[in-house]
């Protein structure tokens, strides 16, 4: 039987504690249907003991890792099932992804022996399905998820849980990882910016009917770049302190506004949003004083290739969707700032797994909302016309994944 995935947030608040805690108080088991079929979800408490493997091993083994990662705050889960209404109160037979949310940080976990182990991993800040509401970047990543999911069950469906293979010798638990290795890790480079488009990053920004309009992403993910290199030293015959745009909300308000005017990046200033031609973005960088590829169609292992030899940041842009006239919708930018190859051998049921899973350090450009390493999975991108970068008015659009997603890599001063 094919599986459909939706996506149903189930949120468990609960008060913080630590991990070991936190599971004495949750009913974790595996689940059978009601059908006697085979069931795949994988306890909680294995999907956790893989996040403290992969920390130690971004971290080093001797790196004690923060207090705050080892306090659950609360989890969401994304759940498989036929009707989107299914909801539960606690992990179930549909249960597909953990979204352990820590003090600061959070992971996403694969809760299925048919999915990978880590999906996304941070140890600063959280995340919040919610988000994705207006964090259009973040939306996008979802929706690649939900399409490389039902991939992954469909084509993993007819694998029998009875056969677990011996790894040195012992029986393993099914789904821990048994083996890992970072094989490189490049990036974060800049801080960890927690710029927005709203107050008080819209300080300068036009006002429509007394109220202040947004920032817009194209700016502030050209912006975040532009920090990384603190270049240029004027804009418009005008000093540009960047230790004051670093630390300050009104330079870097008025620094976001600049950047937003009709000489440079041409924002269309709304109060629901704020758009602009990704096209644009090349040659502002050049007008002010750097060299840049152009905007291109995305592609991993160009990202990989850039991360080998270089320390800057990429531009990145996409769309969620597209409307009725096959119009793409939800289009948003941000920029990656760094890569990560980690090899990893894991138990399937009746088999041993080893993959090399890239991830890719993002920042989405809300606020800090959500920043972490994402895994790389086929995007399949699709070309099409381009855009402005406004987001969906209409939350009600049906969003489709992998739109149209594109980068702009070699940015660097002159």
């Amino acid at each position: 039987m094919k599986v459909k995935l939706f996506i149903v947030a189930i949120i468990c608040l609960l008060q913080s504690c630590s991990t070991t805690d936190f599971l004495d108080e949750q009913r974790v088991e595996t689940i059978s249907n009601d059908n006697n079929e085979v069931s795949y979800v994988i306890p909680l408490e294995d999907a956790l003991k893989n996040v403290e493997k992969v920390l130690d091993c971004i971290n080093g083994a001797s790196v004690s890792r923060a207090s705050s990662l080892k306090s659950v705050k609360n989890i969401q889960i994304l759940s498989i099932s036929n009707t989107i209404s299914s909801r539960s109160s606690h992990v179930n037979a549909d249960t597909a992804i953990y979204i352990v949310n820590y003090d600061d940080g959070f992971a996403l976990l694969g809760a299925d022996y048919r999915l990978d182990p880590i999906y996304a991993i941070s140890t600063e800040g959280n995340f919040d399905l919610s988000d994705t509401i207006q964090n259009k970047g973040l939306a996008l990543y979802i929706n690649s998820l939900k399409s490389e999911i039902t991939t992954k069950i469909n084509s993993n469906e007819s694998n029998s849980r009875a056969s677990i293979p011996e790894v040195d010798g012992n029986i393993n638990s099914p789904y821990q990882i048994t083996d890992i290795a970072l094989s490189y890790k490049r990036g974060p480079y800049g801080k960890n910016r927690l710029w927005g488009q709203s107050t008080p990053f819209n300080y300068y920004c036009p006002t429509i009917s007394g109220t202040k309009t947004l920032v817009g992403c194209v700016a502030v993910a050209t912006g975040l770049i532009m920090a990384h290199h603190q270049h240029p030293d004027f804009i418009d015959g005008e000093p540009l302190n960047w230790t004051a745009i670093e630390n300050g909300q009104s330079d870097l308000a008025l620094f976001l506004y600049r950047l937003g005017g009709s000489k440079y990046l041409d924002m269309d200033y709304g109060i629901l949003l704020s758009g602009a031609l990704s096209t644009n973005v090349p040659k502002t960088l050049r007008s002010l004083g750097y060299s840049c590829g152009e905007l291109e169609t995305y592609d991993k292992d160009k990202i990989v290739a850039h991360y080998s030899e270089s320390f800057n940041p990429i531009y990145m842009r996409g769309n969620t969707g597209s409307d009725d006239y096959g119009r793409y919708t939800g289009g948003h930018a941000w920029i990656i700032d760094g890569a990560m190859d980690i090899w990893m051998k894991y138990v399937m049921p009746g088999r041993l797994m080893e993959t090399h899973a890239i991830y890719f350090y993002c920042n989405w450009g809300w606020e800090g909302s959500a920043n972490g390493w994402y895994k790389h999975f086929s995007l399949a991108p699709v070309n099409g016309p381009e855009l402005v970068e406004h987001g969906d008015q209409n939350s009600s659009v049906n969003y489709n994944f992998n739109v149209n997603i594109q980068m702009i890599l070699d940015i660097k001063p002159l």
